[in-house]
């Protein structure tokens, strides 16, 4: 499960790509790699040390991006 959980915010971010726009699909990443955080906390507790960097890398590109 916690697999698949890593997998989601890629694949929306290719499903929105695909329909909408980088801006879009960028936008889906972002909020989906947030709650995929969430989530892991909730259900386990804690958030390994390579999805805080993920998380945190999807975020500051996103700002990064935004900002250009």
């Amino acid at each position: 499960m916690k697999q698949l959980l890593d997998f989601i915010p890629l694949i929306l971010f290719f499903i929105t790509y695909k329909l909408g726009g980088v801006r879009e699909a960028a936008i889906v990443l972002v909020v989906a790699t947030i709650l995929q955080i969430v989530i892991l906390k909730w259900k386990y507790g804690m958030v390994e040390k390579q999805q805080k960097i993920m998380a945190s890398a999807v975020v500051f590109f996103w700002t990064f991006n935004r900002l250009l």
